[in-house]
């Protein structure tokens, strides 16, 4: 199986990318997580961010290089699993909650 080094980098961002962020918003002394939509350029900026942490925090734990530790995570979120594909799904599940509950609400 080849696949080309530039489709997997395509494909692990586009895996990770959130389609919104939670902001935390203070509102009659409650502190309420809204969901924001993000645009293109700042899913982008998330989901490297994101990428990078992750491979940090590969990197710290098992010893690799970044560059080592940045491919595993690479390879991760191409496969759709890893710790950037994690924090998005909690990103989402929060959003998706608190959504929920605006809807309800009203």
């Amino acid at each position: 199986m080849h696949i080309n080094a530039s489709r997997i980098v395509y494909r692990s961002f586009k895996n990770v990318k959130p389609a919104f962020y939670v902001i935390k918003q203070t509102k009659a002394s409650k502190t309420l997580l809204v969901p924001r939509l993000l645009t293109r350029t700042s899913q982008f900026l998330c989901s490297m961010r994101w990428l990078v942490s992750a491979a940090n925090k590969r990197r710290r734990l098992t010893g690799f290089h970044f560059a080592t530790a940045f491919s595993y995570e690479l390879l991760d979120a191409f496969f759709s699993r890893g710790q950037a594909l994690q924090r998005r799904d909690e990103i989402h599940k929060a959003g998706l909650q608190q959504a929920r509950s605006f809807t309800l609400k009203r």
